[in-house]
C-alpha cells in the first residue's frame, strides 16, 4: 500500500434526497466532520460536501467500507 492510500482526513460526498438521515448515521459513529450547505452545480443533484477527520490514519479501503456503510459517496 503506497503513503498516499492512507490519511487522517477524508472527503466524500452526501446526496440528502439518498440519504435522508445522514446526519444521525454520521452523529451515531461519533465522528468529527465538517459538512457543507447543500448547494447544486449544473448537471448535479443537490449535495454536500463532508470532510471527516480521525486521530489516526486509515486506508481508502477501511474509508470505502465507512462511506459505503453511511451510504454516502
Amino acid at each position: 500500500m503506497n503513503k498516499e492510500d492512507k490519511g487522517r482526513v477524508w472527503a466524500c460526498i452526501i446526496y440528502p434526497e439518498s440519504v435522508p438521515d445522514w446526519e444521525q448515521r454520521l452523529n451515531d459513529l461519533h465522528i468529527p466532520a465538517y459538512v457543507s450547505p447543500e448547494h447544486v452545480e449544473p448537471g448535479v443533484k443537490m449535495h454536500r460536501h463532508c470532510l471527516m477527520c480521525f486521530p489516526g490514519q486509515k486506508s481508502r479501503t477501511t474509508i470505502k467500507v465507512l462511506t459505503d456503510k453511511l451510504g454516502f459517496v
